[in-house]
């Protein structure tokens, strides 16, 4: 009888502990969820369809709303653009082992006046990798020949139709 009541005791515990880590993931699944919806693009102007070998101009602009002066010091973007890579949201090292053209905002504007042109005909993906790179403040114990650079990427794709 003892051992039933230990069993028992045993099987409700793991009871709790499974269904405690199926809250936490699906917490963490809504977390993501959430933070996919926060675009960092505010707005990208470029046409659906374009002529095959011609420069076309585009227009994007990035949200600089999320700087924390308490601990930033400076901030520039980087923006790098690539037509050669046919999947949406490459990520930073495809895009740069494959960029056309790249582009810096030093003045912390977010505002990117970017060309591009593709030379294949069909379906075709734009993909641009904003890397926005912080300095931090130093640090109390940090020595004063090193800053810390924090950077972290913005992933954007655009499907567009090349024609003759």
């Amino acid at each position: 009888m003892e051992q039933i009541f230990k069993l028992a005791r045993w099987a409700f515990i793991l009871l709790i502990v499974i269904s405690c880590n199926n809250k936490r993931e699906d917490n963490l699944n809504e977390d993501s969820k959430k933070n996919l919806n926060k675009s960092k693009i505010i707005y990208c102007n470029f046409p659906d369809t374009v002529k095959i070998n011609k420069v076309i101009d585009g227009k994007l602009q990035y949200d600089v709303s999320n700087l924390d002066s308490s601990i930033t010091s400076s901030r520039f973007l980087e923006l790098l653009l690539s037509t050669n890579i046919n999947k949406e949201l490459a990520n930073y090292n495809e895009v740069n082992d494959n960029a056309l053209l790249s582009y810096v905002d030093s003045l912390n504007t977010g505002k990117f006046a970017f060309k591009a042109v593709f030379e294949k005909k069909g379906k075709q993906t734009l993909n641009i990798v904003i890397r926005d790179n912080k300095f931090l403040k130093p640090q109390k114990n940090t020595p004063p020949d090193k800053m810390t650079l924090r950077t972290s990427d913005c992933l954007f794709s655009k499907e567009v139709y090349v024609v003759d």
